[in-house]
């Protein structure tokens, strides 16, 4: 029941993207299916995702805590706190870049191109994403550690309640990627998020609190997807700083699905996982 309970917040939450892509529809001309599927892109319309997951997005997390879960902030671990907020974004902005810089070091290429946006256009495409990405942050760190992990916790102890709580992320960012992965690389994928996401459990578990995780999360998928360009989640980036291309075997780039599932990765959110649950 907390699994399913918690899933269903993610979704309900989730409509809210709504506003975000009608917004962006009205400023494009494009029809909201183009936005919905990521057919059309343009720093005009990942603005408007921002700031509908800013001012709708983000109050809709709060509200649905609120009166649905009907839990209070500090129940959950989400009262307002800088450092932790902070120390998470500088861990979460360093690893990307290097694990890029380790792949090529074990047999895989990495081609870094910049792109040719204007000042305008680069400004638009970073606070949009900036926006967002807190946005999915605060959700999927509410919803997995805040709620089923810290649930769970209380019931099977550390280890169990990790091992599940990350085995349901796996799961739903998998059913998200379908039709982007081949369904070879399902099983493979389906283990390394899951491992990689103990990471996320043990940030949580320092005090209880939700605040280190979400700043670890949000920078690393803002530094990966918008500054480093990578594919992730099995989606391109193509208004990114930079773009970063990486071929060589699928085993070890992470494949469709982006360097998230990356044996480096993993074993460097494994290392990071023991050191702190040592």
């Amino acid at each position: 029941m907390i699994i399913c309970g918690a899933l269903g917040i993610w979704i309900l939450v989730h409509l809210s993207d709504y506003a975000g892509y009608s917004l962006g529809a009205l400023f494009s001309g494009q029809p909201i299916g183009e936005l919905l599927s990521g057919r059309f892109q343009s720093p005009e319309t990942l603005l408007s995702q921002g700031l509908g997951a800013l001012l709708i997005g983000i109050p809709t997390i709060f509200l649905v805590l609120k009166f649905v879960w009907r839990r209070s902030i500090d129940e959950v671990g989400l009262k307002v706190a800088l450092h932790p907020l902070v120390r998470g974004a500088i861990l979460g902005l360093l690893l990307p870049p290097l694990i890029v810089a380790i792949l090529p070091t074990l047999g895989a290429q990495a081609a870094i191109v910049t792109h040719s946006l204007t000042t305008a256009q680069l400004a638009e495409v970073l606070l949009g994403a900036v926006f967002w990405t807190l946005f999915v942050a605060m959700l999927e760190e509410l919803v997995f550690r805040g709620i089923i992990f810290a649930e769970l916790w209380r019931r099977w102890g550390w280890w169990s309640a990790a091992l599940t709580s990350s085995a349901v992320f796996a799961l739903a960012h998998l059913l998200t990627a379908i039709g982007r992965i081949p369904a070879l690389e399902f099983g493979s994928t389906f283990v390394l998020i899951t491992l990689a996401s103990l990471l996320f459990c043990a940030l949580y578990s320092i005090k209880e609190q939700l605040w280190l995780p979400i700043g670890f999360h949000w920078a690393w998928n803002l530094c990966l997807g918008s500054l480093v360009g990578a594919t992730m989640s099995g989606k391109a980036h193509p208004w990114a700083l930079f773009e970063t291309a990486l071929s060589g075997p699928g085993w070890l780039t992470g494949g469709a699905f982006g360097i998230e599932v990356s044996p480096v990765t993993a074993v460097l959110y494994l290392a990071l996982t023991l050191y702190l649950k040592r």
